[in-house]
């Protein structure tokens, strides 16, 4: 199925949804009632070009009652050292920080312990250096390194991607790749298929109003393959996206979404290494 929106095609209604193969948890838009949420959730099933599972949070930042954060997982363990903070499974952050919506974000590295050892895998609690931008409530976590461009909320709570750091004022922001989508333009080449793999994003569109938070689950095949970046640039161009940052993706792409008011926050995708991995930094929505 090949969606020009998923908004329009999933706003359908729970029958709809069920015929199409897709789930959606509606919330209503800056409403003030206990009852709604400003964010919208949508998971949809495709089989073109290949399969896809594809999951999306629509965020409203004018909300008050919430806000977006950078989420560092763990306080320094090293001080001057080389790591910035330890690797946690994303849900263990999700609970301990009180998060609602949480997607990871930043590439990142283990460092090597006092005997030059570094682990083969990603190892739960073991210290790491953030590549690129983390600014968590007014602190610097992690400066930009050249590495990739940032992503961060402003002082008047708008979104901004740039490869320059964030001006004087900013409180949040994170590090990704580079972007997929500038200007309404999707930047990255077709691979024809050479190139897929589970992918993060986050984007926005013109007015910056809106924010999607994307995972596209891969690298299982006949369930969902993964897409290239300029699948994933047209996806957030399809969701209503004007500005697109391709985040870390392969099995470090997770999505945890709270789906109905004072339920669960819970894994809504399926991540390629079928466990979540631990990683350094996360991009939540919180209560204020």
């Amino acid at each position: 199925m090949r969606a020009r929106s998923l908004w329009l095609i999933l706003g359908c209604g729970a029958l709809a949804g069920a015929l199409s193969g897709c789930r959606a948890v509606r919330g209503e838009w800056g409403g003030a009632g206990a009852s709604t949420l400003p964010w919208d959730y949508r998971h949809e099933v495709r089989q073109e070009p290949r399969p896809l599972q594809i999951h999306a949070v629509r965020y409203d930042l004018r909300s008050r009652r919430t806000e977006l954060a950078c989420i560092v997982a763990t306080p320094d363990p090293d001080g001057d050292g080389p790591a910035e903070t330890r690797l946690r499974h994303p849900e263990i952050t999700v609970s301990n920080r009180h998060l609602l919506v949480a997607v990871n974000t930043n590439p990142f590295a283990p460092v090597a312990d006092e005997a030059g050892i570094k682990p083969n895998a990603y190892v739960h609690d073991w210290p790491a250096n953030i590549s690129g931008l983390a600014l968590e409530d007014g602190v610097l976590r992690s400066p930009p390194d050249g590495s990739g461009w940032c992503f961060w909320i402003d002082a008047s709570g708008r979104p901004a991607i740039a490869r320059e750091a964030p001006p004087p004022g900013v409180r949040q922001g994170v590090g990704g790749f580079g972007p997929v989508l500038q200007a309404g333009k999707v930047t990255g080449r077709p691979s024809g298929g050479k190139s897929l793999a589970p992918r993060s994003a986050v984007g926005f569109d013109a007015a910056r109003r809106w924010l999607w938070i994307v995972v596209v689950d891969g690298r299982q095949p006949g369930v969902s393959e993964g897409m290239d970046m300029a699948e994933l640039g047209t996806l957030l161009l399809e969701l209503g996206c004007s500005e697109g940052l391709n985040l870390d993706g392969g099995g470090s792409s997770a999505l945890f979404v709270q789906t109905a008011p004072g339920g669960p926050v819970r894994l809504v995708n399926r991540p390629s290494g079928l466990l979540t991995r631990p990683v350094p930094v996360l991009l939540g929505i919180r209560r204020r």
